[in-house]
This record gives structure tokens, C-alpha cells and sequence, in this order.
């Protein structure tokens, strides 16, 4: 028989998906996790353990998966589909990337999606 989820078990969940947003949001290293600075702001705040490199690496590759199912299924719905490609360079900064946009109509409304970025490296 299942037993119910703890109050603290939710807790630490929700706590992991905001790590996870958080490193991929801010495109910050896996490693982030193992900085003492972190680990102890948290463990102070509301007695979070945290998980460590390779889980939060998995759990960062399930996220993924997750939202490239959400984007097959919401492109399967969509008659046609108009693809860009641009270059972008982040403002007050050096970094420029490549990106590839879907665009698309749904509900009579104009939606566009990332679909990937790269980061384009200049050579001398």
C-alpha cells in the first residue's frame, strides 16, 4: 500500500525543481550544488539536504525530456509551422548565439518557441 507523501518529502521536491529551474534558468554549472555557501543557506533556511551533482544532473535530463514531450505535442496539433533563424548577441556583453524559432498559430493566437540556441564562438 502507498503511503502519502510527507509534508517535508513535498517540500524537498518542490525545493529540487526550483534548483533545477534555477541552474538551467540561469544557465549556471551542475556544480553549483556542491558550493558550501549554497548547501548552507538552504540547510539554515528550511533544513533542506541537498542532492548532490549527479542527481540533480538527472533530474535536469528528466525536466528536459519533459518539456521537448510538451513541445512535440503541442507542434503535432499545428497545421503549419514557419521556422527563423537568428543571430543574438546579449546586450552589454561579448556572447553572441545562434537561435531557431518555431512560429505557429493555435487557437488563433501567434505562439513562437525556441527550439534551439548555440553559442557561436569567434576564431582569429
Amino acid at each position: 500500500m502507498l503511503q502519502p507523501l510527507k509534508k517535508m518529502d513535498i517540500r524537498q521536491k518542490e525545493i529540487n525543481e526550483a534548483l533545477v529551474y534555477m541552474i538551467s534558468k540561469d544557465n549556471m554549472p551542475v556544480r553549483c550544488v556542491e558550493k558550501e555557501g549554497l548547501r548552507g543557506v538552504l540547510k539554515k533556511c528550511v533544513h533542506f539536504k541537498m542532492p548532490c551533482r549527479s542527481t540533480i544532473t538527472t533530474m535536469i535530463e528528466e525536466k528536459y525530456n519533459q518539456c521537448v514531450g510538451a513541445v512535440l505535442e503541442m507542434l503535432s496539433n499545428v497545421n503549419d509551422v514557419a521556422f527563423t533563424c537568428d543571430a543574438v548577441t546579449i546586450p552589454n556583453s561579448t556572447r553572441s548565439f545562434l537561435t531557431i524559432t518555431a512560429h505557429f498559430i493555435e487557437k488563433e493566437s501567434l505562439n513562437s518557441i525556441c527550439l534551439a540556441t548555440s553559442r557561436m564562438d569567434q576564431e582569429c
